[in-house]
Order: C-alpha cells, then structure tokens, then sequence
C-alpha cells in the first residue's frame, strides 16, 4: 500500500513541474515543459523518482529475506535488538547502493547539471565524458 501511494505522489507532485508550478497555473507549466521538452518533458525524471519510491519497500523486503537467511526460526518473530539494527543496516546498504546512480542522475537532471557542464565543456574546447 505504501508503494502504492508513494508511486502514486510521484505522479503528482513531480519535484521538477513543481518548482515551476509555484509560479504559474498548471496549464501554464504544462504548456511550457510541453513547448521545451515535448509531451514526454512532463514525465522527465519520472521512471528514477517511481524505483526511488519504492525504496522504503525494497529496503524492508530485503530486512525480512535476511532475517530469513541469517536468523534461525526460533528467533525470526523476536530476533533482539542488535541483529534487528544490523539486518536493517546491511539492508539500508545494499539497497541505497543499488538505487544511488538513479538519485545522483535524477538530481543532475532537475538541476541541469549535466547541461552546464557540457556547455562549459564545449566553451572550452573539450569534450565532456565522466
């Protein structure tokens, strides 16, 4: 159900159209983003903003398949303090490290980023490569 509704608010309230929003109406921004990016503009950044949604879930699940792997049966319903706080960390880990290349590309594109340095780039003579 949280998946759901955080995938569901993504749809919504888009970080970047919502910047935008605040100033105009929201025929307005759409008539923008449309004109600057086409009718696929309004949905930029979406596909990263829906997997980063659900990295809450992907965190939990993978919490409770290590508990499964790593805990013995007995203790599954009550497994202490400590082995809950480090299932959770590994979890944290392994899933931010996973979806960390979607929020770094997803923050470079709502702040242009990547298109000042290839401006700069091309001022300068250079070609831009990471």
């Amino acid at each position: 159900m949280g998946a759901v509704a955080g995938a569901c608010t993504k749809v919504l309230l888009n970080e970047k159209n919502e910047k935008r929003a605040t100033a105009s109406t929201i025929g307005e921004t759409v008539a923008e983003i449309t004109r600057e990016k086409g009718p696929l503009g309004l949905w930029a950044g979406y596909s990263a903003s829906l997997v980063l949604a659900f990295n809450p879930s992907m965190t939990f699940l993978l919490q409770q398949m290590l508990k499964r792997v790593l805990i013995a049966p007995q203790k599954w319903n009550k497994p202490g303090q400590q082995a809950t706080f480090l299932l959770a960390a590994l979890s944290k880990v392994a899933v931010t490290s996973v979806t960390y290349p979607l929020q770094l590309a997803k923050t470079r594109e709502t702040s242009g980023l990547d298109s000042i340095r290839r401006q700069s780039s091309d001022r300068e003579g250079l070609k831009y490569s990471e």
